[in-house]
């Protein structure tokens, strides 16, 4: 066995991560619809919105990783949170925006064309910008699925790692870099 095949390895992706304040705005605002889909809810403290999904990443590529993350400048922006989704075939309830900032989206392409040039395989799907609410959920009957907005100020740009246990999946932040605040006006 070479030394990178017994290196380490670490389930990585990269994430916009709310703070506690909008973790839990998002959960008030979404608790009758979660539970009248009677899935598995996610954790709180695991609610997030995945931008680029890694995977298995060896240790030695951390540093790259991280090198490629902080060369990323991109505008700091407001998600509007409002549209709540069932999508039948993975089972998952959702939330996300009706409609993407701009900034997002260049935030992404920016994220996708720095992790490209450091050799990391990305997802061939298009980005859909969501929260997971539950797992496993069926569809919810007679539940609104546009809500009143919540409104986050996105400011960084977050590492996240995944760590599979008995209970469930556990997400840890291991790194961020702040995104350049806005212009007001």
């Amino acid at each position: 066995m070479t030394e990178p095949e017994r290196e380490p390895r670490h389930r990585l992706f990269f994430a916009l991560w709310p703070d506690d304040a909008t973790r839990g705005r998002i959960v008030d605002a979404t608790a009758r619809q979660v539970r009248a889909a009677a899935g598995r809810t996610t954790p709180r403290e695991n609610l997030h919105v995945t931008l680029a999904f890694l995977g298995g990443v060896r240790e030695s590529r951390l540093a790259p990783l991280a090198d490629a993350a902080g060369q990323i400048a991109s505008l700091s922006f407001d998600l509007v949170l409002d549209r709540i989704e069932y999508w039948r075939r993975q089972r998952i309830l959702s939330l996300g925006p009706s409609a993407l900032p701009p900034a997002l989206d260049e935030l992404v392409a920016k994220l996708q064309q720095a992790l490209g040039a450091c050799d990391f395989a990305l997802e061939s799907r298009p980005f859909r910008a969501h929260l997971t609410l539950a797992r496993d959920a069926r569809a919810p009957r007679d539940v609104a699925r546009d809500l009143e907005p919540i409104i986050w100020r996105v400011t960084d740009l977050a590492l996240i790692e995944s760590i599979t246990a008995p209970q469930g999946s556990r997400y840890t932040c291991l790194q961020s870099w702040p995104l350049v605040p806005a212009n007001p006006g």
